[in-house]
């Protein structure tokens, strides 16, 4: 499945200040970073056999397939 890629005005570096630069490089390593650890996480549910939370079986190995996950606070 192709992601879509949202349409983001260009930024042209060279016309920004310094100050907007480096948030603007913050930005996006905090993003890269996200989807690397999401990216671990996801490999890592997927690779297990049985997955277990709170006493739920969630993922059975090839009997059912993870297809998404959840997570609501009380």
């Amino acid at each position: 499945m192709k992601s879509q890629r949202k349409n983001k005005p260009k930024i042209d570096l060279l016309k920004i200040s310094d100050v907007e630069k480096i948030k603007i490089i913050r930005k996006i390593k905090e993003e890269l970073r996200e989807k690397a650890v999401e990216a671990k996480l996801w490999q890592s549910l997927l690779d297990t056999d049985d997955l277990v939370i709170n006493g739920k079986t969630i993922h059975c190995g090839d009997k059912y397939q993870l297809t998404g996950l959840s997570l609501f606070g009380e």
